[in-house]
């Protein structure tokens, strides 16, 4: 009797491993675009760990570093960790062109690769490592919020990479222009070009508005849109929600914008982004 329950527990546990398995297999692209949300929502950074269960110092690093407690912590408070197993993912290891084994990459939520290792790390090494980016970060940040004392306050403001000087004067600008009065044929809500879209900000850095969107996405189901217009051979980026067939519609829809603490104009499309 003994023996048969001992049988049944490791059928049991042999099913759950499978499904384990099973699960991680499935991981997707997908489940990176959800990593760079969290990280655009906790304000931190994205540490890709290229991975493989036949890569043994890949299994050395798991033990002694991902496994080590002031690993965790520190990551707990600055990046979010997603590891890519390259025969589960390889779409992934085909867009990272990885090679070699293990292959970390510091990037931020946008996208924008900051650092890429292709050796192994200790625990001291690698938080030595992600922590000299942080420290490029946040001189980064304060020169900004240098830049922001120095000019007018700014109309909005975000959690994400900090704005430069040039894009809240874009913002200051933009929020306070004003939207034209549509005349009767313009409210024709069959004419696409004459529909409404919200701007929820305006950046001369384009990852600044891909850092936006991604936070606009994780909230809310409306499309949204970066349109990019270059202007006496200056380019600058505009983050845009949904498209409305009224301005009252629009106007709603930034009532709620404002409750959840973003920021925008309604504006009317002219047809082109």
């Amino acid at each position: 009797m003994n023996s048969s329950i001992k049988c049944l527990l490791l059928c049991i546990s042999l099913f759950i491993q499978a499904i384990s398995l099973n699960a991680n297999s499935c991981l997707s692209e997908k489940s990176l675009n959800a990593a760079k949300q969290k990280a655009v929502l906790e304000n931190k950074i994205i540490i890709l760990e290229f991975t493989a269960k036949w890569c043994m110092p890949c299994r050395h690093m798991e033990k002694t570093v991902f496994e080590n407690s002031a690993v965790k912590k520190f990551l707990e408070q600055h990046a979010v960790l997603y590891k890519v197993d390259i025969d589960e993912q390889k779409k992934l290891k085909e867009e990272y062109k990885i090679e070699v084994l293990p292959t970390t990459i510091l990037m931020r939520a946008s996208g924008k690769i900051l650092s890429r290792k292709e050796e192994s790390f200790n625990a001291e090494s690698f938080i030595a490592w992600v922590e000299g980016h942080l420290e490029l970060k946040t001189a980064k940040e304060q020169a900004a919020i240098q830049n922001k004392n120095d000019s007018m306050d700014a109309l909005i403001t975000l959690d994400l990479p900090l704005l430069d000087a040039e894009d809240f004067e874009n913002q200051e600008r933009d929020l306070n222009s004003e939207i034209p009065v549509p005349d009767s044929k313009s409210l024709n809500t069959n004419n696409s070009e004459n529909s409404f879209y919200i701007q929820a900000g305006v950046f001369s850095n384009k990852e600044n508005a891909e850092n936006l969107a991604i936070n606009l996405i994780s909230h809310f189901k409306q499309e949204i849109k970066i349109a990019e217009e270059t202007k006496d051979n200056k380019s600058t980026f505009k983050v845009r929600i949904g498209q409305f067939e009224s301005n009252d519609e629009a106007e709603v829809f930034l009532e709620y914008l404002l409750k959840n603490n973003f920021h925008g104009v309604v504006k009317q499309d002219g047809g082109k982004l």
